[in-house]
């Protein structure tokens, strides 16, 4: 009986220890100044600017490249700005093509500091979000970006 339960705990702890893969999901706005002005527009007003949030923010893996550093690889970007029926929650859309490749990422607006990425297509087919800041800054590189023994090719 012990040496099942000694045998568990080495177990637990050894995975506890493993290297974990840190996946992005929310943001990084060390870029944004804090605006007492901005507090008092509702993030669903079109006086926010949605937009210059997503542009002069940045992905916690790259914190010191803004996105709109990011999508300069882009031969085409489109930003869409909306408010979606369902959830009545703001969205920022970047459509962006490179060659015949059309990108598309989603970022649902949190607050006047805080996005989320919400979702990520590439050819019109959905992708987890995990990877999508992976990906775009190899495109920004021109380079696939390894991170902790993956190689970032099936995006």
């Amino acid at each position: 009986m012990n040496k099942l339960l000694i045998i568990s705990l080495l177990f637990v702890f050894i995975i506890s220890c493993e290297k974990k893969i840190v996946y992005e999901s929310k943001q990084y706005t060390g870029n944004m100044t804090n605006n007492i002005y901005t507090n008092d527009i509702d993030v669903r007003s079109r006086k926010f600017d949605a937009i210059g949030l997503i542009k002069k923010s940045s992905f916690t893996m790259y914190p010191d490249i803004k996105i709109e550093d990011l999508i300069t690889s882009f031969n085409t970007v489109e930003w869409e700005d909306f408010i979606a029926e369902d959830d009545y929650m703001r969205y920022v859309d970047i459509i962006g093509t490179i060659d015949t490749n059309k990108y598309i990422f989603q970022f649902k607006i949190l607050d006047h500091y805080n996005w989320e990425l919400y979702a990520f297509e590439m050819n019109n087919k959905a992708y987890t979000t995990d990877r999508a800041s992976y990906r775009l800054y190899s495109l920004y590189t021109n380079r696939i970006v390894e991170t902790n023994a993956v190689i970032n090719t099936n995006l």
